[in-house]
This record gives C-alpha cells, structure tokens and sequence, in this order.
C-alpha cells in the first residue's frame, strides 16, 4: 500500500479506510436508486402498459400515442364498437389524470392518488383479445 501512496501504521487504520470506503459506495449506490425511481413517471407506466396490453390484443399502436388515440384506435380496430366500453372510459380517465392537473379526485399531499385509482381498475379491466 506504500507504493500508492497510502502510509497505514496498522490494520486499524487500513479497517477504517475501507469501511469508510464501503460507505461511501453505499451513500452512493442508495442515491442513485433514489435518484432512479423519481425519473420514472407512475403514468408513463401506466400508459406504456395499457400500449402493450392493445398491442397483444393485434392493435398497431405507435409508442406515442396517447391514451385518448388509443381508445380512437380501439373504437376504430373493432369496426366502430368497441369491445369495452369500460376500456373506452378507462383510457379517457387516463387522459384526464394526465391533463387535470390538481384535479378533484386527487388527494391533497398524494399527487399519485388518481393513478394508483386508475392502476386498480388497469388490473380489473377485460382487455381485447387477438
């Protein structure tokens, strides 16, 4: 270790160098996973799977269309009917999420409110099927 510069006297201090090492990875690890997680939108997610899920169904859907093209796409997939109509209603609520900003169905201090609500009802709607 002398050769790099580091001048220990004992394992004490060459213990202490590395467990301040150890933390300081760690710090720094648990601050990027937090850092992470704030980039990923809770809707944006939502959205993206609501995509796939029309996208199984045989629905060429780009990856930038938003919910309201969807259900456009869905009414127009199915020749006019949809085979939903909660599906329909479901993806303009999405929309409406998106664009209300603090709407009343939020609640105050849990901006992620109204789409944990609308993450509920993702899981309980029938989708399409190819």
């Amino acid at each position: 270790m002398k050769s790099l510069g580091f001048d220990f006297n004992g394992w004490e201090d060459l213990t202490r160098a590395i467990g301040a090492l150890i933390a300081i990875v760690a710090f720094a690890g648990s601050a990027w996973t937090l850092w992470e997680r704030r980039q990923h939108d809770p809707w944006l997610r939502l959205l993206g799977q609501a995509q796939g899920r029309l996208r199984d169904a045989g629905l060429d859907v780009p990856p930038t269309t938003p919910p309201r093209g969807l259900a456009a796409l869905l009414q127009q997939h199915f020749a006019g009917h949809a085979p939903n109509p909660q599906l329909r209603a479901w993806l303009l609520d999405l929309e409406a999420q998106r664009y209300a900003g603090a709407n009343s169905r939020s609640t105050p201090g849990k901006p992620h409110a109204g789409v944990a609500r609308l993450r509920r009802v993702f899981k309980q709607l029938a989708w399409p099927r190819p």
